[in-house]
């Protein structure tokens, strides 16, 4: 799942940027963007596309001198139009990106830009996987605005609360409202990424069928547990010493392509862990197994 970061330039913006290392999130805001930026006299030749996703650098150098003759070449019918640089591929730190011709188109469409759009012009631009290091992605928030939708690090700690975050956001403009604690599970569940939470969301609001309340049974019972899903519940398992629940989960796992070696390290090893630790916390502080696991932190602090 992405979170959201807009940087903006001041004053009134021309120029308009999707990027980010969530690919999905990405085309679709993009996609959003360039229906609302579209010209209102909706012809064929209100938006110039250019297909920028190349598979050499001549593809590359030959995209971006399409985009500048675009922006320079002043709309044919009406007083407006959209030129739309779409799904670039040749920002990324790969080989087309760090070619020496690339960087030198590019350092062209950054003159361009530098010097403003022509009148009734629009630009916007999206682009996956883009090196932030790059001077040109340092330059666009100064040439308008810039969304930046980056993939939530699973890996990191707290990444639980912020998808929760965002699912509850999403949640809400589908009419659709969670317990407390199946709000945790389907986060738990459903992993971080964002083409499968939105799914999620839409299976559980046309089961809903009218707003309610999405309960733990119900997750359990319609949520498809991704890899990250099935690690967790893995674990859970593992901590309840429900031997045969977590042998299947392993199996399913390593049917997914998973390894051993990583299952023991994601799964296995952090729950042993965790469950020594609070061994060791309950004997030394004289403190009673508590009724739930979530109300461990209570009992501490």
């Amino acid at each position: 799942m992405a979170k959201l970061k807009v940087a903006k330039a001041p004053g009134p913006t021309r120029i308009y940027s999707v990027v980010g290392s969530d690919d999905a999130e990405v085309k679709r805001r993009a996609r959003e963007l360039a229906a609302e930026l579209r010209p209102a006299s909706g012809s064929e030749f209100g938006i110039d596309v250019v297909d920028a996703m190349a598979d050499n650098t001549e593809q590359a150098v030959l995209s971006i001198h399409v985009a500048i003759e675009a922006i320079q070449t002043l709309p044919l019918f009406g007083n407006e139009k959209l030129v739309w640089i779409k799904d670039a591929n040749f920002f990324s730190d790969n080989a087309i990106g760090r070619s020496a011709r690339v960087q030198e188109a590019l350092e062209e469409l950054r003159t361009v830009l530098d010097r403003g759009l022509p009148d009734g012009v629009q630009l916007l631009l999206n682009a996956s996987d883009l090196d932030k290091r790059r001077s040109f992605y340092k330059a666009l928030s100064t040439f308008g605005r810039v969304e930046v939708f980056d993939k939530i690090d699973i890996n990191r700690s707290g990444w639980e609360e912020d998808v929760q975050a965002i699912v509850y956001q999403l949640a809400q403009k589908l009419n659709v409202h969670f317990a407390p604690e199946a709000l945790e599970l389907f986060v738990r569940l459903a992993g971080a990424d964002t083409r499968q939470l939105r799914n999620e969301l839409e299976k559980l609001s046309l089961y809903l069928g009218e707003p309610g309340e999405v309960t733990v049974e119900v997750v359990q019972k319609l949520v498809a547990k991704s890899t990250t899903g099935i690690i967790w519940e893995l674990g859970n398992n593992i901590a309840k010493r429900q031997l045969s629940k977590s042998l299947a989960l392993v199996d399913q796992l390593l049917f997914q392509g998973e390894t051993a070696v990583g299952i023991l390290f994601a799964a296995i090893i952090p729950v042993v862990r965790n469950l020594l630790y609070a061994k060791e916390l309950m004997e030394s502080e004289k403190i009673r197994p508590p009724r739930a696991a979530l109300q461990f932190n209570s009992i501490l602090f």
